[in-house]
């Protein structure tokens, strides 16, 4: 896989406004790394897409300090509708750095995810009399604690809507965790 954008290894350099340091990326990838089976039939040899990212600080707790608000919005477009069940999906939300008192590199992160189904994909698993597959949404609260520098757990609790994208799939309440480890 090939993918481009404007990053130091660590991420996007870190643009200031107002004092606070925000980042954003624009690129593009491209991969032959496999054959992609056609919803309808077939393979494909390649795939390819875009993708945005933007965060920023908007309230810092001290002057120079990486603690407080952030915001954030993501999005990506593989316009390939016949490999890609989710051609296009964004997600926007808020993170704090340091809510919690003696936490100081715990993040709090909520944000709301929406992805748009592909009609292709849609086409091939729907199921007559059922509606066809459209968009699924979801809504997601968690705490990263910081265990150690290298190492973090993550709580998470989502509220999915419409899962399938169908709306015969009554809505979804999700609980479940993420961990990292840094090497």
């Amino acid at each position: 896989p090939v993918s481009s954008g404007a990053s130091d290894g660590k991420g996007a350099p870190a643009v200031v406004m107002k004092g606070m340091p925000g980042h954003y990326q624009v690129g593009v990838t491209f991969s032959q790394w496999d054959f992609y089976p056609r919803f309808n039939g077939g393979f494909e040899d390649h795939s390819y897409g875009f993708y945005v990212h933007g965060d920023q600080m908007v309230y810092q707790e001290a002057p120079g300090s990486d603690q407080g608000l952030y915001v954030f919005v993501a999005s990506g477009y593989y316009p390939q509708e016949e490999i890609s069940i989710v051609p296009f999906q964004v997600n926007v939300g808020l993170h704090y750095k340091g809510l919690f008192p003696g936490r100081d590199d715990d993040r709090t992160v909520l944000h709301f995810i929406y992805g748009d189904i592909s009609d292709d994909y849609a086409r091939s698993v729907h199921v007559p009399g059922r509606h066809f597959a459209d968009s699924e949404k979801v809504l997601e609260v968690g705490h990263r604690f910081q265990v150690t520098k290298w190492s973090y757990i993550q709580p998470d609790l989502q509220y999915v809507i419409d899962p399938g994208g169908t709306g015969d799939i009554p809505d979804a309440v999700v609980i479940g965790a993420q961990m990292g480890v840094t090497f």
